[in-house]
């Protein structure tokens, strides 16, 4: 049961939703840090789109699948939603006194969100892995050429 929850917390019914009430209060704000939101969650779904139909790679046969997936399985894009989804959130809280909090809270949540992938049977280890990876280096890349925290004061500076 908790495979079955944390692989749906970290799929698209999920974190689509989120991530665009998420992108909508950013908008309202400061809109260059909604444009890196959307490139960095959106832009991960997109490139895992991409990744399946460069690889199709099948999924494993090993035993019965606890659930049932229909597309290629190389790279896990819950996974790679989880990693984009999380490695955004701890960008944005990285000034704050909550960032340690979100760090810890953010890797047991995309790691479990893999790991519940491993044992529904629906990947091997190298999917989720290579999920993960590019997950945070797509964010990491995207924070690289927005740079959209430039100008923001640290925690506990005046505004």
């Amino acid at each position: 049961h908790l495979a079955l929850l944390f692989t749906t917390l970290g799929g698209v019914s999920v974190i689509a939703p989120l991530s665009a009430l998420l992108l909508l209060f950013l908008w309202l704000k400061k809109r260059s840090l909604a444009l890196f939101w959307g490139l960095s969650v959106a832009g991960a779904a997109v490139l895992d789109l991409i990744m399946k139909l460069i690889f199709q790679r099948p999924r494993p046969e090993l035993w019965p699948r606890l659930v049932q997936e229909q597309d290629y399985g190389f790279p896990s894009g819950h996974s790679m939603y989880s990693a984009a989804f999380v490695t955004a959130l701890i960008l944005f809280s990285w000034r704050t006194p909550y960032r340690w909090l979100v760090v810890v809270l953010g890797v047991l949540f995309s790691g479990l969100v893999g790991f519940s992938r491993l044992y529904l049977g629906v990947h091997y280890p190298t999917d989720v892995l290579a999920g993960w990876l590019s997950g945070l280096a797509w964010v990491l890349g995207v924070y690289s050429l927005l740079q959209p925290f430039k100008g923001r004061p640290s925690a506990g500076q005046p505004t």
